[in-house]
């Protein structure tokens, strides 16, 4: 998933999508019938989480859920237009100033000049300057604090110049090129420096220092590292009242783990002192996100005016819902497309996995088409890579996978796996060792989607001598064992954001580590000279052209059996005006909401 900040964080779980042309076609069902309900007046927004946020950082968070509550808390320089994804300046006072470097230290690289809005101030109201920001950079680059997942997009920034007049003006200089520079950069949220280091820990070190692999080992024993990222990386910054704070409309208010996190309107926010900026929005005066892992008792919640918002309806239950006159006369319902794609990952460290025949086997084994149209419902339409259909450089020569058992079992018996006992599942010796095809499938519980996905692949497997277990995990624990590489085949799916794609977060080698998001152990130093390449290819033409040679890549070696891209289920309480749906996910700007007849928080 990647996470754009400000007015939605951005998603570092995947590659960032441009869906605009998309989200022109999206559909939504207005209520048709009318309803009294019990919640009128109330400027308080209840969101549905289908699972509790992992951490409120975002340096060190990976769940989605955490992203969209962290992005009401903190803020960047830019964001995105909710409809037509165009960039836009929230902190910052317009787009960076780019320029190309030919000569000098940085020549081949570029500069990004940054000015911030005047108005921009923390809680204690200290300015927010450029000092701020080369602190957050510190931070992401501190070899100790946990950010493996944010890292590679920011590992480019080689040196931040402060204007000494106006602290607030500053220069970021790169060596090389990088087609998500501004992106990455202007949408990544500022920490406030005298809150997250009041020891000034990490005031002595430099952002060449520690860029410098070769200075590697010397700073993870340096003590000021290590005290920094122990108290960074400890549970209270991300989780604790006082210890949490951004730039944003909402501050921290309470989390009861697994059951919901409050956030709440601040009131001297520094954004009520900007009237030109219409993306400067934060109108209801308070936020709740409130957690049920369980869909089915999720949707009976909505039916009682229990939440305002509900994304990621599974597909039957928002048929349902659209037939229900009661319910559409207090809800409104839209089904832009989702800016993700699902899959199943498949760990490739896995002895029985290790062969790509294999691979492609398991693929053949899973019914895609019965997947969009019977568990889906039709809401969804299928993939075959990371790159979605509606891109310019989506490679439309490789083929879908289709579903065939016939083929799987003779890919598996060109690895080597046979029934040699006629138990009815193929074995192969291994190391000395007879082992069996039998494969767990993990998935999180409360999600019914990938539980059906599940059985279904459990049912066709056996058609190839491949026995499925599943296995159920809480999230944070599913999560853990991805990270630890503690599975066989996983169910997921990458939530994305707007702008181009980077390959590196999620396929490039630097990425298989502990916190990073390569977790299926793909690549090799072939694909990840293509991707450090095309992450510096400005020329338009060229880039597309190495999109498609990274595509090919993948669909060669199929570490996932990519399944589908859904489009979104979102259910949005009639009473707000200004609650259109967006191609962002999740799938609407909950701080846009204004109480019908134009009700807000006064500013």
């Amino acid at each position: 998933m990647i996470k754009p900040l400000a007015l939605r964080p951005l998603l570092m779980f995947g590659f960032a999508l441009v869906l605009a042309v998309a989200f022109q076609s999206c559909a939504s069902e207005t209520g048709s019938a009318s309803a009294k309900s019990k919640k009128a007046g109330d400027n308080s927004v209840t969101i549905h989480m289908a699972a509790d946020a992992d951490k409120l950082n975002p340096i060190l968070s990976t769940s989605a859920d955490a992203t969209y509550v962290e992005g009401n808390m903190y803020s960047a320089m830019l964001s995105y237009d909710p409809q037509t994804l165009e960039i836009v300046p929230i902190m910052a006072t317009q787009r960076a100033k780019l320029t190309e470097i030919s000569e000098g230290e940085f020549a081949g690289g570029m500069s990004l000049e940054w000015e911030l809005r005047p108005e921009c101030t923390w809680d204690d109201g200290s300015p927010i300057t450029g000092h701020d920001f080369v602190f957050t950079m510190k931070v992401v680059k501190n070899p100790l604090v946990q950010a493996g997942v944010i890292r590679p997009y920011l590992e480019f920034v080689q040196k931040v110049v402060i204007d000494e007049a106006n602290p607030k003006k500053f220069t970021v200089y790169t060596k090389d090129k990088y087609i998500l520079a501004e992106t990455f950069i202007g949408t990544y949220p500022i920490y406030p420096k005298y809150l997250y280091d009041p020891k000034g820990l990490m005031n002595d070190f430099t952002i060449p220092e520690l860029n410098d692999k070769n200075n590697l080992k010397k700073l993870k024993n340096d003590a000021k590292i290590k005290e920094f990222a122990e108290v960074f990386n400890a549970p209270a910054t991300s989780r604790e009242k006082g210890k949490i704070a951004g730039s944003g409309a909402y501050e921290f208010g309470e989390w009861e783990t697994g059951q919901r996190i409050i956030l709440n309107r601040k009131k001297n926010w520094w954004g009520d002192k900007v009237s030109d900026n219409k993306y400067l929005q934060a109108n209801p005066e308070k936020i709740i996100y409130k957690v049920i892992t369980d869909r089915t008792t999720a949707v009976t919640s909505m039916k009682d005016e229990g939440m305002d918002v509900m994304s990621d309806i599974l597909p039957d239950q928002y048929l349902e819902l659209n037939d229900n006159n009661r319910f559409k006369g207090l809800y409104n319902l839209h089904k832009p497309i989702a800016p993700s794609y699902y899959y199943i990952g498949m760990n490739r460290r896995s002895p029985k996995l290790a062969d790509v025949k294999v691979r492609k086997a398991l693929a053949h084994l899973v019914d895609v088409d019965e997947i969009c149209s019977v568990i889906m419902n039709g809401l969804a339409q299928p993939t075959i890579g990371p790159i979605h259909p509606k891109k310019p450089y989506y490679n439309s020569s490789l083929a879908r996978i289709p579903f065939d058992p016939n083929k799987a079992k003779e890919l598996l018996a060109e690895a080597g796996w046979k029934d040699s006992d006629g138990d009815g599942i193929v074995d192969k010796e291994i190391d000395g060792e007879l082992m069996q095809m039998e494969l767990s499938y993990k998935y999180n519980s409360g999600n019914q989607m990938r539980e059906q996905i599940g059985l279904l692949l459990q049912k066709t497997a056996k058609r190839a001598g491949v026995k499925i277990n599943i296995e159920v995990r809480e999230w944070t624990v599913f999560l853990d064992d991805t990270k630890r590489r503690d599975y066989e085949l996983s169910s997921l799916a990458w939530v994305q954001g707007a702008g181009l794609d980077d390959p590196k977060q999620i396929w490039h080698t630097s990425s298989d580590t502990p916190d990073g998001s390569n977790r299926v152990g793909f690549g090799n130093s072939e694909s990840d000279k293509l991707i450090d390449k095309l992450r510096g290819t400005l020329d338009e033409g060229e880039r597309n052209k190495l999109y498609k040679q990274f595509q090919e890549m993948v669909y060669a070696d199929q570490p996932y059996i990519f399944m589908f891209s859904p489009k979104e289920r979102i259910a949005i309480h009639n009473r707000f005006d200004n609650a259109k749906p967006s191609a962002i996910r999740p799938g609407y700007f909950e701080t846009y909401f204004t109480l019908a007849g134009g009700a807000s928080v006064a500013k």
